[in-house]
């Protein structure tokens, strides 16, 4: 892309906006212009400088100036110099000093003004909000990540729903992505749908899988400020409708560093609503959120040497440790839920007496109220998938169940599942009108998220005419999903065998050289790269297989289709209370791997011509997007439900010998989902030959 702008004073730069202009008109008391005045544009915390010389108009400009505070000191022979200071320079600005007045006098006599009394103002019409380092000092906020504070600008809309259940996002957890932009429309854009640009330093952050989560967080005391770009910004800004621009801190010739710890521990909470609601009541989620971290910046010295004696080479480094434990079901959805077999139904005991038993009703009632499979009372509409004794119906092998109700045969392959069936720590209650609530076990599933965060940043001045400057950025997040890997979790989901580990992996860099060609040509280099890497893997990667278990002994490693996947396949139920959940779709031995890159170039040329300013420049952005199907199927996806039928066991050839007509074999169902679980009777069954790769660009 190669863009030109003509006649204008926006000057930010091609690509995304992280640098500023600065310019002016220098007159003495009388109007008139005064030309050949040298113009001093000074960072106050690195003392760097930069120098400009107003041409025949008076005019004078300087581009690709870096965010931070400036003062700006202009002198001129047989006039007096003349300084504003305190101007406050953010990402993509174009500041315009209207009041330069030059008076006649000695060099040696200094007017000082700030920049309020010199008339500092944007002399642009974008429209933008700031949030600065001060802002996020003050505001309170729940997670780490500054994005957070996006969220309540104007225009930021939550994208939840309409029903009663919506909600709005949950910051508790400082992970990738964890500023929720995907939640949010913004200015009308809705969400995920590649609208919004997030850079930090340069680095295009944005996560390319779904455009709305983001490959690396931006720390809230490693951030100097945020700039939300939201419309009639410059032609030359390559991204939009929305930008969000963030910079880091830098340092200055003075040593400064902090040491700091923030945290929040359950044990100042109170339980909440759905755990203190039940019978009994679950105990608190015992969650905790530490976060040291540590600062430092100044001039880089190497002691017994004079090297960066003058000081032009700065650096600030920050780091912040992640030490979090969470409710793996979300900070606002209270415990997990399930209803596990009972010891006697584990041996094949599905009697009206014991399935009574196990939801804590009378048999008498439950007779009453579940007389069928698919009749039952609105009392027991709840549980209506297990409440029916299968005695009098026929399993697998076409044999009647007795009229005890306890099973003819245990399919012994389910023993590779029911051997991780959490203990049973509750009895199951009247609720709403039902007989029974279904539930036998209830519990805060916890999982941590530790990591950290490294940003650094180094500056050298160079000279009046060259700057440069270099950030890197490296987190690492590791969060525990010890329930499923298939973005929700369906009803019964109980702990899998081994939590699933991300492993996330996050670096960026930058790079930027402005070089002041002469007094009317500034040209500014920049460069960026992000690499984000997740090769999601089972913390216990044996704990996931079917290697030496009952599963592989009834020769159904591989599934149906013999694919050489020994993951432990997916068992779930649709009915209320069911067939407890192992949600976990194929994880592949080299990891659920998730490889994102994106990297950036900009090259600007800016060329003052009178009271003109004239600029060309390139931008180039690649992005990648490569991963595997998430929860795929490769190993196996097997359902049982109340009214699955599964196909006898045949001894006899399925082709009619004299006909040659199928014949079908005979269907049986037990009515009762973890009956047919018991007896082997699956309803459904679904593999993919192999998992297929994701990739975009």
């Amino acid at each position: 892309m190669v863009r030109a702008l003509g006649d204008a004073d926006l000057i930010p730069a091609a690509g995304a906006q992280t640098t500023s202009s600065i310019s002016g008109t220098v007159r003495d008391t009388a109007e008139a212009l005064v030309p050949g005045a040298r113009i001093a544009l000074i960072n106050q915390t690195s003392k760097a400088i930069r120098t400009a010389t107003s041409n025949g108009e008076g005019y004078f400009t300087f581009v690709a100036v870096q965010p931070a505070t400036y003062s700006l000191e202009i002198t001129m022979a047989n006039f007096e110099s003349w300084k504003v200071t305190g101007i406050e320079v953010h990402p993509g600005d174009s500041l315009t000093v209207p009041k330069i007045r030059l008076t006649v006098g000695k060099v040696v006599q200094e007017v000082v003004v700030t920049a309020k009394a010199a008339g500092v103002s944007l002399s642009s019409p974008e429209h933008s909000t700031l949030i600065t380092a001060a802002d996020i000092g003050r505001l309170s906020t729940t997670g780490r990540d500054a994005l957070e504070l996006v969220s309540i600008l104007p225009g930021f809309t939550l994208n939840a729903g309409t029903g009663l259940n919506n909600s709005g996002p949950d910051y508790s957890i400082t992970s990738f992505g964890s500023g929720n932009l995907g939640s949010y429309g913004a200015n009308g854009a809705a969400p995920q749908q590649g609208l919004v640009s997030i850079t930090s330093d340069g680095a295009q952050i944005i996560d390319a899988g779904d455009m709305g989560g983001t490959t690396a967080n931006i720390n809230m005391d490693q951030v100097q400020e945020i700039k939300v770009q939201t419309s009639n910004f410059g032609a030359d800004e390559a991204k939009g409708p929305i930008v969000i621009n963030a910079v880091g801190k830098s340092g200055g010739v003075e040593y400064h560093g902090t040491l700091y710890g923030y945290a929040r521990n359950h044990i100042f909470n109170a339980n909440d609503w759905l755990s203190n609601n039940e019978t009994p009541v679950v105990a608190k989620a015992p969650s905790k959120y530490y976060y040291p971290g540590a600062t430092l910046g100044g001039p880089i010295k190497i002691p017994g040497t004079h090297f960066n004696r003058s000081k032009h080479m700065t650096f600030w480094a920050g780091y912040e440790y992640y030490d979090q434990l969470a409710n793996a079901n979300g900070t606002l959805n209270g415990p997990n839920y399930a209803f596990i077999p009972s010891p006697a139904m584990l041996k094949g005991d599905f009697s009206e007496a014991a399935i009574a038993s196990a939801f804590n009703v009378s048999a008498t009632d439950l007779v009453a109220g579940c007389s069928s499979d698919y009749t039952q009372t609105a009392a027991y509409s709840n549980i209506g998938g297990d409440c029916f004794s299968p005695a009098g119906q026929y399993d697998q092998n076409g044999t009647q169940v007795p009229s005890t109700g306890i099973l003819n045969a245990i399919n012994p392959a389910v023993a590779a599942y029911t051997k991780y069936y959490p203990a049973i720590n509750r009895v199951p209650q009247t609720s709403n009108g039902y007989a029974s609530d279904g539930y036998n076990w209830a519990k805060n599933v916890m999982a941590t998220n530790n990591g950290f965060q490294f940003h650094g940043r180094v500056d050298q001045n160079f000279s009046d005419n060259l700057k440069l400057y270099f950030t890197y950025n490296w987190e690492k997040v590791n969060t525990q999903q010890p329930l499923n890997n298939v973005y929700y979790s369906p009803p019964n989901t109980i702990p899998f065998p081994t939590p699933l580990d991300t492993r996330g992996n996050s670096n960026f860099v930058s790079f930027n050289l402005t070089r002041i060609v002469s007094t009317s040509i500034t040209n500014e280099f920049s460069r960026a790269g992000m690499y984000f890497d997740q090769p999601e893997q089972f913390e216990d990667r044996p704990l996931a297989l079917d290697t030496s278990t009952p599963w592989a002994a009834a020769g159904y490693s591989g599934g149906l289709l013999k694919n050489g996947v020994n993951q432990l396949p997916r068992i779930y139920s649709w009915e209320s209370a069911g067939v407890p959940d192992f949600s976990f779709g194929n994880v592949p031995a080299g990891g659920q791997y998730l490889h994102k890159s994106s990297w950036n170039l900009t090259d600007n040329l800016t060329r003052v011509f009178r009271t003109h300013t004239f600029k060309a420049g390139v931008y180039a952005e690649q992005t990648r997007n490569n991963q595997v199907t998430l929860g795929s199927d490769a190993n196996g996806n097997i359902t049982f439900d109340r009214y699955e039928a599964c196909l006898a066991n045949q001894q006899k050839a399925s082709v009619n010998p004299v006909t040659g007509a199928l014949i079908t074999p005979q269907a049986s169902s037990l009515g009762n989902s973890m009956a047919n679980f018991q007896a082997g009777c699956a309803g459904g069954y679904a593999q993919s030959s192999t998992d297929a790769s994701v990739v975009s660009h």
